[in-house]
């Protein structure tokens, strides 16, 4: 490639692919350059390695003749013509200039084709009027593409930090890599439940033999399940000096049965098909979108530059009905319940509930009163998406998922960057 092709070609732009443009770029022309007016004096520059990942130190060594004494390098760090960095220090018969490799742009390539894997760098060296350039360019590689890998970790926030309960959950999704963006896939498998409620009886007080009973609304008034009728008949007393237990039930051929306990309970009638299923779907799934996709990067702490320190971070979340990171249930109730990060109840009224509780599901902790609170931070923020007003999401909220980036990121090229997550 000449001089010409060079200075009008994009970071990154390839009609070949990624190694044969870079082994095009590469060669910075002579080595050394000599002073025309005194044959003695010489000066030559080659990089220390071959090659680096951002914020990798690398070195301009220089080596001249016929300098006097000591004088001030001046070098120059250039992809396809384009500075991206000026460096400088002394020397006379030997140079050492240090770079850290940041600040490169691996550009997008037109019609969204595939990045080049590396970048080729060309070192410049100036000193005692002398110039010269590394014979080889310096190879600046990029994060490689990957396709998504599982994910999961544990979350947990004891009593002793909240206050109320012992909470614990795990976090699940895909994590890969695609040109200068990291790709979170998160596949939800939804199931449908229906909720049931049952109450402890008291014998003396109520008058019947039943030490418990399902319960259920029935208009204005509740009603118990009689077993001896067996039949629906009007509560002894007031609902209210009941305490109202939840059970979770999950269709089994024709009848309902009990989810947590690996169905010892029956419920003794049918449940209607929840009308509002498809629809409540259709709204989580956009609320869910609208809090977390393309919202944030995530860069290496002392670094820029897109595809070599930094990425866009693409968080996709869908449903499936088979097969799925997490398993949510879509749970029908006759009235408003809580959702958590595994029950969503169809009732909820709150639609930002969706996008928090896929916030637990990326690692991210409440930020309420009394809820799985951070044990390390204790963050208490109303105005959150995990908070109690469910706005928007933080970049605090995929500390989890950065920590897991960092931890793939060892894996994969073996660098232990720290890195930290933007919004975009």
């Amino acid at each position: 490639m000449n001089d010409k092709a060079k200075k009008s070609a994009p970071l990154g732009s390839s009609k070949s692919g990624a190694d044969t443009a870079f082994a095009k770029d590469q060669s910075a022309g002579s080595p050394s350059k000599t002073c025309p007016a005194d044959k003695a004096k010489s000066l030559t520059v080659e990089w220390s390695t071959e090659e680096v990942y951002c914020a990798d130190p690398a070195s301009l060594l220089g080596k001249a003749t016929g300098i006097a004494g000591s004088v001030t390098g001046s070098g120059s760090v250039k992809v396809h013509d384009r500075s991206v960095a000026t460096i400088t220090g002394p020397g006379q018969s030997t140079f050492k200039l240090d770079w850290k490799a940041c600040g490169v742009d691996f550009a997008p390539l037109p019609g969204g084709g595939k990045m080049p894997d590396k970048l080729p760098a060309v070192g410049g060296l100036s000193a005692d009027g002398m110039s010269a350039k590394t014979p080889k360019g310096l190879a600046l590689k990029r994060l490689p593409d990957k396709d998504p890998e599982a994910v999961s970790f544990n979350c947990s926030s004891p009593k002793s930090v909240n206050g109320t309960n012992d909470y614990s959950w795990s976090a699940a999704f895909k994590l890969g890599v695609k040109n200068a963006t990291i790709q979170v896939k998160q596949t939800l498998q939804i199931k449908k439940a229906w909720l049931g409620k049952w109450v402890s009886f008291d014998k003396a007080k109520d008058k019947i033999d039943q030490t418990w009973g399902f319960v259920k609304k029935s208009g204005a008034n509740w009603k118990y399940w009689d077993t001896t009728g067996p039949a629906w008949k009007a509560l002894p007393r007031n609902v209210s000096s009941y305490t109202l237990q939840n059970i979770t039930f999950v269709k089994d051929g024709t009848s309902f049965k009990s989810r947590d306990d690996g169905g010892a309970q029956t419920w003794p009638e049918g449940f209607a098909e929840p009308k509002d299923y498809e629809s409540m779907k259709k709204k989580w799934h956009k609320n869910i979108q609208d809090t977390w996709a393309r919202k944030f990067k995530i860069k290496h702490k002392d670094c820029a530059g897109a595809g070599l320190c930094a990425w866009d971070v693409d968080i996709d979340v869908d449903w499936s009905a088979g097969a799925g990171d997490k398993l949510v249930y879509a749970i029908w109730a006759a009235d408003w319940e809580r959702s958590n990060a595994s029950d969503w109840y169809l009732s909820e009224t709150r639609l930002g509930v969706a996008g928090h509780e896929t916030g637990h599901l990326l690692g991210a902790y409440d930020e309420y009163t009394g809820g799985a609170i951070h044990p390390g931070t204790k963050k208490i923020e109303d105005n959150t998406i995990m908070g109690q007003n469910l706005t928007g999401a933080l970049p605090r909220h995929l500390e989890g998922f950065r920590d897991e980036v960092e931890k793939k990121i060892k894996s994969w090229i073996g660098r232990s960057w720290k890195l930290e997550v933007q919004k975009r």
